[in-house]
C-alpha cells in the first residue's frame, strides 16, 4: 500500500482544552478569547458505566451552571466516548465556558458525574 504525505498550510485550531474531571463547576472562558471557532468537542464517559453525561457549552465568558442556558448541549452515553466535530467550526462571540453534568435540563441545579469525565475542546 502506498503512503503519501501532504503539507498542511495552516493549523486547524489554536487550543486543545482538556478538563480531566468535568463536573458542574463551570470552566469560564477556557480559550481566553472573546471570539473564535469551536471545531470539536470530545467526551470520554467510559468510567460512568450506564449513566449518561452531558457537556454544556455557553458563548459566555462568565457562565454559571445552575442559571446560564447553554448554547450547546452534547450527549455522552454511559460507558462511551464520543466526538462532535464541526468541519468549518462553530463561531462564538463572547467566550467559551463549559461544564459537565448528568442533568439533561438547563437553568437549574446540575448533577455531577460520579467518576472522571474527560472533556476536550478544539478551538481558536
Amino acid at each position: 500500500m502506498a503512503v503519501t504525505q501532504g503539507a498542511v498550510a495552516d493549523a486547524l485550531a489554536s487550543f486543545l482544552i482538556t478538563d480531566t474531571k468535568a463536573d458542574n463547576t463551570v470552566e469560564n472562558n477556557v480559550t481566553g478569547n472573546t471570539s473564535g471557532l469551536i471545531y470539536c468537542v470530545y467526551g470520554d464517559n467510559t468510567k460512568n458505566g450506564s449513566v449518561a453525561s452531558f457537556v454544556k457549552v455557553a458563548d459566555n465568558s462568565s457562565a454559571q451552571s445552575a442559571s446560564t442556558i447553554p448554547d450547546f448541549v452534547f450527549y455522552y452515553p454511559g460507558g462511551k466516548a464520543v466526538s462532535y466535530t464541526f468541519i468549518t467550526g462553530v463561531a462564538y462571540a463572547a467566550g467559551v465556558s463549559l461544564w459537565g453534568t448528568t442533568t439533561t435540563a438547563s437553568g437549574s441545579a446540575q448533577g455531577v458525574p460520579s467518576s472522571d469525565f474527560l472533556v476536550r475542546v478544539l478551538a481558536t
